[in-house]
């Protein structure tokens, strides 16, 4: 069975993002795993008496707080969500001390995490923290797992079409796009591949790559997958207009590190891109990018 791993601080936009992620594990017969790492500090200073360790105690009230409130959220949303389908998802709470990225990577070694979820707390702009510090950041810098973050304010009703934007083709835009195939066949939703290119026109050697990836992509086996060029400079803004003309749902992005991509992801695109704060984002991070390309040479 898939988990998804709910991320949560247990703000109002991380409950958000735990209510899409029920319901999207809902539709696709997924579990989830409710995660809140909780921080603690073991010492403290004291003017006259130098650093000495906090009591025991305190560590164990950390731990207990943060588990009663995983377990409120838990029981939130089965009562939310309540039918008498039994194609509700199953539901387990986990916690851990410390940084939140060091605890992600932990789990991912323990556990066969699907997909990772978490809300969105930017208010400048979609993007912005994927270049600044910032927990999420640091989950995205180091998760081999795709990472869909949720936006304020959003309701599920349901999923019928979302984007894939690549600016290049090998294997972990394939892998991408199989990722992406698999989160759609539930949904019977449309998924359209857009290839973004700076070039304001296509040269032949470009639309021979796409025309290779097409064909690698059709062993996919799904009917639902098109293709849309994006050519020019000005790449987020046609992404934004794409994104309201075509009525996603969803879009998600690979995140190389590339010098694309840095301008792609430049605090100066922020304006153009928070018409994505309307709709979830998924992004394949690096170390998905790097795992990808690691089981080829394995291979």
């Amino acid at each position: 069975m898939r988990t998804i791993l709910v991320l949560t601080d247990f703000s109002e936009r991380s409950e958000q993002a735990a209510e899409y992620a029920w319901q999207m594990a809902s539709k696709i017969q997924a579990e989830i795993l409710l995660f809140n790492a909780y921080y603690y500090v073991p010492q403290t200073e004291d003017v006259y008496a130098g650093v000495f360790p906090v009591q025991f105690k305190s560590y164990s009230a950390f731990e207990q707080e943060s588990m009663a409130k995983l377990i409120e959220l838990s029981d939130r949303l089965t009562q939310r969500f309540k039918t008498s389908s039994d194609r509700q998802p199953s539901l387990r709470c986990q916690n851990g001390m410390g940084d939140l990225a060091d605890n992600v990577m932990e789990l991912l070694d323990k556990e066969d995490i699907w997909l990772i979820v978490m809300g969105d707390k930017r208010e400048e702009g979609f993007l912005t923290n994927l270049v600044l510090g910032s927990d999420a950041n640091s989950v995205l810098r180091n998760a081999s797992r795709p990472v869909l973050m949720v936006p304020r304010k959003i309701d599920f009703e349901n999923i019928n079409r979302m984007a894939l934007a690549l600016a290049s083709f090998g294997q972990p835009e394939l892998d991408a796009l199989k990722f992406m195939v698999e989160l759609a066949v539930p949904f019977d939703a449309e998924l359209i591949v857009i290839h973004i290119d700076k070039n304001e026109t296509a040269d032949e050697k470009a639309k021979e790559i796409l025309e290779n990836f097409y064909k690698k992509s059709v062993a996919v086996e799904y009917g639902k997958v098109s293709f849309h060029e994006m050519l020019g400079d000005d790449i987020t803004s046609a992404l934004v207009k794409f994104e309201q003309i075509a009525g996603l749902d969803l879009i998600a992005l690979v995140h190389k590190k590339h010098p694309f991509y840095e301008q792609l992801f430049h605090k100066s695109t922020t304006k153009q891109m928070m018409g994505y704060h309307t709709i979830p984002l998924m992004v394949f991070p690096p170390a998905f990018v790097a795992k990808a390309i690691s089981n080829i040479n394995l291979s």
